[in-house]
């Protein structure tokens, strides 16, 4: 499989050249969709929760949601969201390491 299309148009659009490297397969990789679903058996194929806390999964929490009043984030399921105050999302994700992930587009 080559380069998606979405990602040459975006990257043609702006003028941005790239080179395409190809490289052997590392340690890290993403998890199967069996492996997902071994972590997370009570959780719906696409609808895993993002608290890894929960499964004994180590993350990582993007900075730019410390700070809100309301969280709002996937149950385990496709037909609900769970809503957390900021100060229970805090509670939540204090022990996981809080590093900048997101930025806002200017």
């Amino acid at each position: 499989m080559g380069i998606a299309r979405t990602v040459q148009t975006y990257l043609a659009n702006r003028g941005v050249s790239y080179d395409a490297l190809t490289h052997e397969p590392t340690l890290h990789a993403l998890a199967t969709e069996a492996e997902v679903a071994q972590v997370f058996a009570d959780c719906e194929p696409g609808a895993v929760s993002p608290m890894t806390g929960a499964c004994g999964l180590s993350g990582v929490v993007d900075d730019s949601l410390e700070g809100f009043d309301h969280i709002y984030f996937e149950a385990g399921d496709r037909r609900r969201l769970l809503h957390v105050t900021g100060q229970g999302f805090h509670r939540l994700t204090v022990d996981l390491p809080h590093v900048p992930i997101s930025v806002p587009a200017h």
